[in-house]
């Protein structure tokens, strides 16, 4: 089911059609992207992350725990689905349910950055002002 602007951000906050697009885009990856994600998700420097997710959730815990679980949710549909895929789509959702707060109350780029960055090195930007990674 695609959202309508008005659905996507009263659900998941201002940056709804990213997260709806994120959503709709798991539905579709193959299984060499999965197998990806799952790779770049488990060499991921997760020491950190903790922060990162702390910092998110402060922020708007509404709109970032509805992206995680729809993103989650999405997952259950794709047969080759692993774990790690899983993750890395529904953290990628949550922190970009919350990019318009970077720089505000404590989630910074880097935790933005953090939380996005297995799925922007595989599948590509997760916002269209997001820098491509390396």
């Amino acid at each position: 089911m695609t959202l309508t602007v008005g659905d996507t951000d009263h659900r998941f906050g201002p940056q709804g059609v990213e997260v709806d697009k994120l959503i709709r885009r798991i539905s579709v990856l193959t299984a060499d992207e999965v197998d990806e994600l799952t790779a770049v998700w488990s060499a991921a420097p997760w020491a950190v992350s903790d922060t990162a997710w702390d910092a998110t959730w402060a922020v708007a815990w509404h709109a970032a725990w509805a992206a995680r679980n729809a993103a989650w949710d999405a997952t259950r549909a794709v047969p080759m689905w692993s774990e790690e895929a899983s993750m890395a789509a529904a953290w990628a959702a949550t922190a970009v349910s919350v990019r318009h707060l970077i720089g505000r109350h404590g989630f910074t780029q880097t935790h933005y950055d953090l939380l996005t960055s297995p799925w922007r090195q595989v599948i590509g930007p997760v916002h269209p002002d997001d820098k491509e990674t390396t």
